[in-house]
């Protein structure tokens, strides 16, 4: 039971007790898992109905802790954003190349480029999965308690980031536990309680 739009440049912080079905929603918007009812729909489009590649035009994931990362340098980690753009047995260009470094530059880690991404930190590899996510330049972006692995400096990069996007009318779906970290961030809160929407409504709503 579970419904709710998302608008062109939408900040939405989901907020929940663990448990409350946060993370379930996530991977059923990612198509990790199938709704037991209903359908979710990007411009009119039934996500269930696409293919793997033309999903990932419109949706991006950045994890709380990227996992399964093989041994390949943060440049050709972020590079594997474009695939979805990708004609079959083509491979990135120098101009690609060129993005995936002013994607690093964004994040302040362009200086990590040549690095094995497997002897990152946690919150550098976070901040490289947001690059790549930035190249995959998907509409829809889902983070999953984005800055529970960065200190204030790099939290606060990625912070302006999402700002930046919904700016250039990119949605952002946001799980977070904060609610004054929430408060910062978002335009709108969706607190969920056991598998339900128990709040949806602007920020401003929620501070009145």
């Amino acid at each position: 039971n579970i419904s709710f739009d998302a608008k062109d440049g939408e900040i939405i912080a989901l907020l929940g007790k663990n448990g409350s079905g946060k993370t379930t929603l996530l991977k059923n918007i990612l198509g990790l898992l199938t709704p037991s009812s209903g359908t979710i729909l990007v411009d009119d489009k039934d996500l269930s109905k696409l293919s793997v590649r033309d999903r990932s035009k419109l949706l991006s994931y950045i994890p709380q802790s990227p996992s399964n990362i093989w041994s390949y340098s943060v440049k050709s980690y972020v590079l594997m954003g474009i695939t979805p753009s990708l004609s079959t047995l083509s491979s990135p260009k120098e101009r690609d190349e060129a993005k995936a470094i002013n994607a690093l530059e964004r994040f302040g880690i362009s200086a990590l480029a040549d690095r094995d991404i497997t002897t990152l930190s946690g919150g550098e590899r976070q901040l490289a999965t947001a690059a790549r996510a930035l190249l995959q330049n998907s509409k829809i972006q889902l983070f999953d308690e984005p800055t529970s692995n960065l200190d204030l400096k790099n939290a606060d990069i990625l912070i302006r980031h999402i700002k930046s996007l919904s700016k250039e009318g990119y949605i952002a779906l946001i799980t977070m536990h904060d609610i004054t970290e929430a408060l910062n961030i978002a335009s709108r809160i969706l607190i969920l309680d056991r598998g339900k929407v128990f709040f949806n409504d602007s920020v401003d709503k929620l501070n009145s």
